[in-house]
């Protein structure tokens, strides 16, 4: 009865296969973009409010080019990291893909969603 089912179950990578090695390349870039904008944002914040606590919000933007199904370009995302401090004293980072909050778990799925990564 389980194999009946088999066809449904996604097919595991193979390891040898081009196309899996340039997505895997390219979420290995995203994650370290997302470390970047968390340590550029939190250099913004520590910028603006200096020795006196301003309650400035500290804010990175980082640009990426969006493909169709074709691999043409169709566009940009942008991905903003903002860094606030909360009411009792701790850092608090806040993510958006194009203005929509999204948590920082979530991003590399949007990113495929919106057609970030061009494999051919």
């Amino acid at each position: 009865m389980s194999s009946q089912y088999a066809f449904w179950l996604p097919k595991p990578p193979c390891l040898r296969d081009p196309v899996y090695h340039v997505l895997m390349n390219q979420l290995h870039d995203l994650y370290r973009n997302i470390e970047l904008s968390e340590q550029l944002a939190l250099e913004n914040y520590n910028a603006r409010n200096g020795v006196i606590d301003y309650h400035l919000d500290g804010v990175c933007n980082h640009h990426f080019a969006a493909f169709d199904a074709n691999g043409q370009m169709s566009g940009e995302i942008v991905l903003s990291c903002r860094v606030t401090k909360t009411v009792s004293g701790n850092l608090r980072y806040t993510w958006r893909i194009n203005g929509e909050r999204v948590a920082k778990r979530n991003i590399d799925h949007e990113f495929i969603r919106l057609g970030a990564f061009r494999v051919q």
